[in-house]
């Protein structure tokens, strides 16, 4: 192995190289825990494998998602599935990416998952504080995931204040071959 893990005071955690790197070396591949596609690539790209192709399938159901093949349309349904009826209701509206990607990992969060994914999210480092602007960017976001998620959520300011804190130190842009931000993700490497 090439990295360790480390933890930057003030900054979290990261990986540190134990070996000198190679020009153009693959140093990391990862899937991500959750991930959304940004409002720009919507439409241009595989909502499961984000490839572009020549042409795309449409979720017939919310009509939002879109799939290079049936293969990919039916690898995505499980996390799709909650999200393309929170689709359906809130149409002809869409949630911003930021707000669909927080309605995904909550999704997450709420099914059974390995203790070792729970941990490595509860672990990961957040803001404590939010300065006014950061206050008010959450109440907006929080009223958006919950009119998308539904009032029968019932979600707790408090659970989705910390979660909102965790995104902001932790989550990345998702990046195409051209180094083009296409989505945002939360990696729990």
């Amino acid at each position: 192995m090439k990295f360790t893990e480390c933890v930057i005071a003030g900054k979290g955690r990261g990986l540190r190289a134990t070996k000198p790197l190679v020009q153009g070396e693959l140093i990391g591949d990862e899937e991500p825990f959750a991930f959304a596609v940004g409002q720009a690539w919507r439409n241009s790209l595989c909502h499961q494998c984000l490839d572009v192709p020549s042409s795309l399938l449409r979720c017939s159901l919310c009509k939002f998602a879109r799939y290079c093949s049936r293969d990919c349309q039916r690898k995505d349904w499980t996390e799709h599935k909650i999200e393309c009826e929170n689709l359906r209701r809130v149409a002809p509206k869409v949630p911003t990416e930021t707000a669909r990607f927080v309605a995904r990992i909550l999704q997450k969060l709420g099914t059974p998952i390995a203790k070792d994914t729970r941990r490595r999210i509860d672990g990961l480092c957040s803001y404590q504080e939010m300065d006014s602007r950061s206050q008010q960017e959450f109440a907006e976001l929080f009223q958006t995931v919950n009119t998308f998620v539904g009032d029968s959520a019932k979600l707790d300011c408090h659970v989705v204040a910390d979660l909102y804190r965790k995104i902001r130190c932790n989550s990345f842009s998702v990046c195409n071959g051209e180094m083009q931000a296409i989505g945002v993700g939360l990696y729990l490497v």
